[in-house]
């Protein structure tokens, strides 16, 4: 068969070919079919883009993402092809052997979150085999023609590991995260380690009432939406007045959106300045601990039904890696250079093109993935910060940036691909509103991560 095969819709790399070629001729030695040579191959390319990756989720690594921690060998090992090969294809050609179809054996190895990804490269699989083998195309009247309902059905336990074989994690790092996922807090106040639900803090009796033009008060600025309570806030005292430390309840009272009940979520003071900023944050209810259990899904074989800012439902586009990182960093460095002002729902008719004259947090986010090709086509319609946490990208923090979101707002954390920390709209203690990169780093508690796979 002529041609050059190709990973996801793009001419193979000579490393790619490589890896993929690997594969075939240690599998053609254990008897695989071309059928089910294609099954590996898609698997490959739903796992790693058929890249030898020296990282990924926890501490995945190699062609299959195979997890040392797991059993599947040594990280030196499963970062070696031809292991990584023949550890994936021993038990899934068993499974083949057996009578289960490509697809379902190799969701019965890699046990994926997402059973039916690899299934939308099994065409192009295909056709790679026949390049590299020599061969004829091949079709299946199943995945080519009219698609089928699969549900997947699987129990997961909840599995606790620090750090990845390509980025360590500190102790306190650690805890951080742990904190996040179930909504609770990490803090040191009087040299004491403190790791409390907000639901716990909130129970103190209220330290101080926070009210303009109270003695020592100088100012108290917040966030504000007519459909809801303030979400952010900080006031500006009097240290030796208002002395606070992270964790104290404390109330607000005459802003409107913004009484109520705070938390303390940080203090600034540099030596030689008599006031102090506080920082304050809603408490927000302790989710749940991870459950062992993570139900079932319901998708189309093939991947057509998925939601559409899923990646299995997007073409087009880099490969996901550093690169494409930097072109978001430069993306909402773009954005961040105009000084475009906050403006509810601006942004949301065209992705990329502001409205109004500027963005909202929903607006800029999505105008800045649709700049860096990731996921969100330049000019189509803009959904809510809400569907966006629901439906793009994959669950869980990233390796180059993660986008948090909630109900109420969305931005961007940014991981050692720039001298900024976030791309977000809210000051939170830096600078001005608009989308603007910022330095300061901000309290992630309330926020749902998601993160494009890969990166």
């Amino acid at each position: 068969m002529a041609g050059r095969p190709t990973v996801k819709g793009a001419p193979a790399s000579g490393e790619q070919v490589a890896n993929m070629r690997t594969c075939c001729q240690i599998g053609k030695t254990m008897g695989a079919s071309a059928e089910q040579l294609a099954g590996a191959l898609a698997t490959m390319m739903q796992e790693s883009d058929c890249v030898n990756m020296h990282g990924g989720d926890r501490d995945s690594a190699g062609l299959y993402q195979q997890r040392p921690s797991q059993g599947w060998g040594s990280y030196a090992q499963v970062t070696n092809p031809s292991y990584a090969c023949r550890r994936f294809l021993t038990p899934y050609l068993n499974y083949c052997r057996g009578g289960a179809n490509v697809m379902d054996a190799s969701n019965k190895v890699q046990r994926s979150a997402f059973a039916s990804a690899p299934a939308q490269w099994l065409p192009e699989s295909r056709r790679d085999v026949g390049i590299i083998m020599g061969g004829k195309d091949f079709k299946d009247a199943t995945l080519t023609g009219g698609l089928k309902m699969s549900t997947s059905t699987r129990t997961q336990p909840y599995e606790f590991s620090r750090g990845s074989a390509n980025q360590p994690e500190d102790s306190w790092t650690c805890m951080g995260r742990l904190a996040e996922e179930v909504h609770w807090e990490r803090f040191m106040r009087g040299g004491v380690l403190w790791f409390a639900s907000d639901d716990w803090l909130a129970r103190q009796t209220p330290r101080y009432n926070f009210t303009e033009g109270a003695r020592g008060v100088l100012e108290i600025t917040h966030t504000e939406d007519a459909r809801q309570p303030a979400a952010e806030c900080s006031v500006k005292a009097l240290a030796k007045r208002w002395s606070v430390l992270p964790g104290d309840a404390v109330r607000v009272s005459g802003e409107g959106p913004g009484d109520g009940l705070w938390l303390v979520n940080g203090v600034r003071r540099t030596v030689t300045d008599a006031a102090s900023e506080i920082q304050l944050k809603r408490p927000t209810p302790k989710a749940l601990e991870p459950a062992q259990a993570t139900g079932s899904t319901t998708v189309n074989v093939g991947g057509l039904s998925s939601l559409r800012f899923n990646p299995s439902a997007i073409g087009g586009g880099a490969a996901a890696g550093p690169a494409q990182a930097q072109a978001l960093y430069r993306a909402c460095q773009a954005i961040s250079d105009r000084h475009y002002p906050y403006v509810w729902g601006g942004g949301h008719g065209s992705a990329g093109t502001p409205s109004g004259g500027g963005y909202d947090c929903s607006g800029s986010v999505a105008a800045a993935l649709a700049m860096a090709h990731l996921g969100i086509r330049p000019g189509q319609g803009v959904p809510k910060s809400d569907e966006l946490a629901a439906g793009w990208g994959q669950p869980g923090q990233g390796r180059y940036f993660t986008v948090w979101a909630s109900p109420a707002h969305i931005w961007i954390q940014l991981k050692r691909i720039g001298p900024a920390w976030r791309f977000d709209t809210s000051p939170h203690g830096d600078g001005e509103n608009g989308a603007r990169l910022r330095r300061s780093p901000r309290d992630t508690a309330s926020f749902t991560a998601r993160h494009w796979p890969g990166l």
